[in-house]
């Protein structure tokens, strides 16, 4: 399987790891050595 996302904003990169999660599950992607402790939202 093939995600491919576009983004055109900067800030939107930290969106991915979450899109990713939803679509594919849990990849074993190192997205805390690219990302950080960053959040791209704040659940309620």
């Amino acid at each position: 399987m093939c995600v491919v996302i576009l983004a055109n904003d900067a800030r939107a990169k930290t969106a991915f790891p979450q899109l990713f999660g939803f679509v594919l599950d849990e990849t074993g992607a190192p997205w805390a050595w690219k990302y950080g402790e960053k959040k791209f939202w704040k659940p309620d």
